[in-house]
C-alpha cells in the first residue's frame, strides 16, 4: 500500500474502507472464516496459492486495523482537533509505518504501529530488552521483527528523508513523536514489573525504553491514551 496523504479526512478513510471491501470480495463467497470481524472466504488457497493467500489475509487484516484505528481516532477527536494522518509509510528495511496520526492543534504527532499475534500475551524481558509472545499453548518465543526497533527507524527515516510530510515549517517537522506498539484483535499485554508502567489519563501503559520510548497499549487503550496524554500536555503548556 502507498502513502496516503489526507486532506478531507473522511473521504480518505472512506478509500481505505473501499480497498478493504474489495479484497474481502476476492476471496468469493463460500467457505467463510471470521478473521479481525471480516469475512473472509477458503477458495483462494487452491487457486493463488498458501503463499499469495497469506500475503492477501494479511493485507486484509492490516486494512482492517487502520480502519477500525482511524475511525476510533476521528469519532473521538475530528471535532475538537485538527488532525491530518498518513497511513502506510514505507520505510526502506523496516516495513511500513502503519499510521502517523498529527494533532496540528496540539502540536503532537502519533506514530502508530498496530500489530496482532492472535490470542498471544506478548511481554518484555528486560534482561533481553525484548518482545516475547506466549501463545495459548504456553510457549514463550522472540516476537520478530523487533518493533521497537523498527519505530525507531521509522521516525529516523522520516524525520531525515520525509521531512515535508511531517509539516511544512521548520516548526511542525520538529514537534514530538510519540511512539505507539497497539497490540490488535484478540492479543494481550502480559505482566510486568510495576516499574515499567506509566499512567497517562486513566490508562495504566507500558513504557518502553531502549534508546528511545515507545508505549506499548491494547487496542482498546489507544483512544483513551490518546485523550489522557493530550490533557496532559495541555496542563504542561
Amino acid at each position: 500500500m502507498q502513502a496516503n496523504v489526507t486532506i478531507d479526512r473522511r473521504t480518505a478513510l472512506r478509500e481505505i474502507k473501499q480497498k478493504l471491501d474489495l479484497a474481502s470480495v476476492g476471496y468469493g463467497a463460500a467457505g467463510v472464516t471470521a478473521l479481525g470481524g471480516l469475512a473472509i472466504s477458503n477458495p483462494v488457497l487452491a487457486i493463488a496459492g498458501l503463499a499469495g493467500a497469506a500475503a492477501a489475509l494479511e493485507n486484509i487484516q492490516k486494512l482492517s486495523q487502520i480502519v477500525r484505528a482511524l475511525t476510533a481516532i476521528l469519532d473521538a477527536f475530528e471535532d475538537t482537533q485538527e488532525i491530518e494522518y498518513l497511513t502506510s509509510l514505507e520505510v526502506p528495511d523496516n516495513g511500513a509505518l502503519d499510521l502517523l496520526v498529527k494533532f496540528l492543534t496540539a502540536r503532537v504527532n502519533f506514530a502508530i504501529a498496530l500489530r496482532s499475534q492472535g490470542q498471544a500475551k506478548i511481554t518484555y524481558r528486560e534482561e533481553k530488552e525484548s518482545l516475547y509472545r506466549r501463545n495459548k499453548s504456553g510457549g514463550l518465543k522472540p516476537w520478530t521483527p523487533d518493533h521497537i526497533h523498527r519505530l525507531n527507524e521509522q521516525e529516523f527515516f522520516l524525520r531525515k528523508y520525509q521531512k515535508h510530510l511531517l509539516g511544512s515549517s521548520s516548526r511542525q517537522r520538529y514537534r514530538p513523536i510519540v511512539k505507539l506498539l497497539v497490540l490488535t484483535g484478540e492479543t494481550r499485554l502480559g505482566q510486568h514489573p510495576e516499574h515499567l508502567y506509566v499512567t497517562i489519563g486513566q490508562e495504566k501503559v507500558l513504557l518502553l525504553k531502549k534508546r528511545i520510548s515507545v508505549y506499548v497499549v491494547e487496542e482498546k487503550q489507544l483512544v483513551p491514551f490518546i485523550e489522557g496524554f493530550l490533557a496532559q500536555k495541555s496542563k504542561q503548556a
